[in-house]
């Protein structure tokens, strides 16, 4: 899913949380880690990559940052040393558990038990208009819900 629709639903969801406006840059964090490093090189990874044009080192923050179990540590770590401020850290999950069907495996699969596992689901391509018609239609809803 596109980055920002991450940030819609996150803070959709979680925007009744104190210092609510953190949840946009947490749940932006695992493609910004990812991709940052590629960006800053010049590159960009776009609708019509193919998987040799991703390098390794990409392909590994990606499994890092989309991994339930990376997100249980830090998660875990957090909640011990600063309580309450670990259910910001709920815009990282939401990120996850929406990339887990929303990706092909072809380019970048979410590994989402990595380092544990390389399970991951084939899902349905984010990139499609008609899934991003169903994506807006929903944050819409979410908001007219939510607030």
């Amino acid at each position: 899913m596109d980055m920002i629709s991450h940030g819609f639903i996150a803070y959709a969801l979680l925007h009744r949380l104190p210092y609510s406006w953190l949840v946009l840059p947490i749940a932006f964090m695992p493609d910004i880690i990812t991709f940052l490093p590629l960006l800053l090189q010049g590159k960009a990874l776009t609708e019509n990559s193919k998987r040799e044009d991703v390098p390794n080192y990409v392909v590994t923050l990606y499994a890092i940052t989309h991994s339930l179990v990376t997100y249980a540590v830090v998660f875990l770590i957090v909640a011990y040393f600063f309580g309450a401020w670990a259910l910001l850290l709920g815009a990282w999950l939401i990120h996850i558990l929406i990339d887990i069907p929303l990706h092909e495996a072809d380019l970048l699969p979410v590994r989402f038990l990595y380092p544990l596992s390389n399970v991951h689901i084939n899902g349905i391509s984010y990139a499609t208009p008609q899934f991003r018609l169903f994506n807006y239609a929903i944050i819409t809803l979410l908001y007219i819900w939510g607030f």
